[in-house]
């Protein structure tokens, strides 16, 4: 038995993911486009959204990591959002795969 419940993909597409400490929030959607279009992606846009600003440049959700240098900000939390939803659509697709005897190690 599979401990994920599996969803349509505009349901986990559209689902918000992340809040922030002023009250934005972000579904994979959001995130996904806004790093394409703004950070790197087809271009660089100059022009960045408030909301994805405070995220990518404020730190807004408030992710810290303990080092041996004290606590510091997590840079780049869209970065590792978007790591975790490709991981989610791999497990997503091998799951699909060995369900149609498809998959091969």
């Amino acid at each position: 038995m599979c401990p994920y419940r599996f969803v349509t993909f505009p349901q986990w597409w559209n689902k918000t993911v992340i809040f922030d400490s002023r009250k934005n929030s972000f579904n994979r959607r959001e995130l996904v486009l806004a790093l394409s279009n703004t950070d790197g992606g087809a271009h660089v846009d100059p022009e960045l959204d408030d909301a994805y600003f405070a995220l990518t440049r404020e730190n807004t959700v408030g992710w810290v990591v303990q080092s041996s240098s004290g606590v510091e900000p997590i840079q780049e939390v869209e970065r590792y959002s978007l790591r975790q939803m490709a991981y989610e659509v791999s497990k997503s697709v091998d799951r699909l795969l060995k369900k149609h005897g498809q998959h091969k190690p």
